[in-house]
């Protein structure tokens, strides 16, 4: 056949060629070009003048000739084979500036009595390539960081658990090279007692149902020493939410740890030894206690003995000298001037007023009921001194009490209630008082209570020693004893003064 007619033919060919097709996809604006059996143009769209730089003229040559427009010659490779393969063909075409375009063969034939032919399309794949590069480029820097980072461990697990890749901070902290690691479950590096109680499936577990899990606890190297290792384990889902496995990161702690075990050791030796100061200086305390206790108790002791002097010794020759000077007295007086029985009644006053000033001073120091007597017989011979010295009328209650103290507290607790007393014959403004002893909760409790013209307990407790009523004195004196003083009082509504002391 000539040429005339091979061109007749495909002319006949073109126009039984659905016109739809064409006009469809220039429509869409799809940049496309068809190609008859002998790969000759026998159509194209306005579109592929962006890809290509054909012409009208360009209509019936084959495409073998255009390939200095096209400038790829394996895009004709490409389209020989989709033609005698009659199967779809795709190829890459880079072009200036970093651009990629798809071409793309697809065979059909244009009437059912031709032969077959190529549509060839053309499409800008630019955004899509660099992506891919893109992904490409961070899949390298993933990998390059799973592989070479040697601060951290960083492997993969697959779904059921198994190592699938091991990175060289794995290795250097783990101890395990990457041969050895591969294919073993990730619980060779946990502990036996933590495999024992099933640590390395609940970090699965916990890593599926919350996306992670995070990790610090004792490890196991290879060769059987341990590690501190912090991490976390996090779980991989692909875009159809399927599992794909989990990545593990962790970082050697051993030095924080141990400095941190130390630190709490120090601390723990510190609060021993300030247990253990707390502890002596209460003892210390306990024992000054115990030694001003003593010390008040000696006090008591003493002014027994000055008593004991004073009476068996001072007032006795008093005493005996007032005698003498009354037997002189009688025998001048009927023989010696007036003057002379003056002088004597003069030495007989002096004495007087001495033997009264140390009879109260020894009643003072030591008071004589208190030899081998009650709290409450006490009291109430306190309760005659105050009748006749001022005038003040106390009365004495008292609960049944089967404790009993020494007779060195007795005394200090004698002198406690008298210094009491004797506020209220000073401050009160009343000529009756009462003392009332009972037991509450392991202590013996005594109330001196008047109904006088009280007082501003706050602003008597801080003036200087109680504020002229020795409450701070008392106070100090009953704390030796592990006791308390409790003062209760308002201006014009009495006073309560309440001596609390432990049995």
């Amino acid at each position: 056949m000539s040429k005339a007619n091979d061109a007749g033919q495909r002319d006949d060919d073109l126009k039984q060629f659905p016109l739809a097709l064409r006009n469809l996809l220039t429509t869409l604006e799809l940049a496309a070009i068809f190609l008859d059996e002998a790969l000759v143009v026998t159509y194209f769209t306005p579109s592929l003048l962006n890809f290509f730089p054909l012409l009208a003229s360009d209509l019936g040559h084959p495409l073998a000739q255009l390939m200095d427009k096209i400038g790829d010659t394996a895009l004709l490779k490409a389209a020989e084979q989709a033609l005698q393969t009659v199967t779809p063909v795709e190829h890459e075409l880079p072009y200036a500036d970093e651009q990629w375009r798809l071409v793309r063969f697809l065979p059909y034939s244009p009437t059912p009595a031709s032969g077959a032919g190529l549509l060839m399309t053309v499409f800008d794949i630019t955004k899509s390539k660099q992506a891919e590069q893109a992904l490409q480029e961070s899949d390298e820097q993933t990998q390059f960081m799973l592989e070479y980072v040697q601060e951290y461990a960083i492997f993969r697990l697959d779904k059921a658990g198994y190592i699938a890749s091991w990175n060289q901070g794995a290795e250097r902290i783990c101890g395990y090279a990457e041969a050895e690691a591969i294919g073993q479950p990730a619980e060779i590096i946990f502990t036996p007692e933590d495999r024992a109680v099933g640590a390395p499936a609940s970090e699965i577990e916990t890593a599926k149902l919350h996306g992670q899990s995070l990790d610090e606890r004792w490890h196991m190297r290879k060769n059987g020493s341990r590690f501190w290792g912090s991490g976390v384990m996090t779980a991989l889902w692909d875009t159809t939410g399927e599992l794909r496995g989990f990545v593990k990161m962790m970082r050697d702690n051993t030095e924080r740890k141990e400095a941190e075990e130390a630190l709490q050791a120090s601390q723990a030796q510190l609060q021993a030894l300030n247990e253990s100061l707390v502890e002596r200086v209460e003892q210390r305390t306990q024992q000054m206690r115990k030694l001003a206790t003593e010390l008040v108790l000696a006090e008591q002791k003493e002014r027994q003995r000055l008593a004991h002097i004073l009476h068996d010794d001072l007032q006795q020759g008093l005493y005996a000298l007032q005698i003498q000077l009354q037997i002189l007295n009688e025998t001048l007086v009927s023989a010696q001037p007036d003057i002379v029985q003056e002088s004597l009644q003069a030495i007989k006053e002096i004495i007087g007023r001495t033997i009264r000033l140390t009879r109260h001073l020894t009643v003072e120091l030591s008071p004589p009921v208190l030899q081998g007597e009650g709290l409450v017989e006490m009291l109430r011979w306190l309760a005659v001194q105050m009748k006749q010295r001022y005038g003040l009328e106390v009365s004495v209650s008292a609960a049944p009490i089967s404790h009993r103290y020494s007779n060195e507290i007795l005394i200090l607790l004698a002198q406690l209630v008298n210094e009491l007393l004797f506020n209220v014959v000073k401050h009160a403004g009343v000529n009756q008082a009462h003392v009332e002893i009972q037991s509450e909760s392991n202590q013996m409790v005594i109330d001196v209570m008047d109904e006088g013209r009280g007082f501003d307990v706050e602003q008597v407790a801080h003036g200087p020693e109680g504020g002229g009523y020795g409450l701070r004195s008392i106070q100090d004196r009953l704390a030796l004893l592990d006791g308390r003083l409790v003062v209760t009082s308002q201006p014009g509504l009495g006073t309560h003064a309440i001596l609390y002391v432990p049995f």
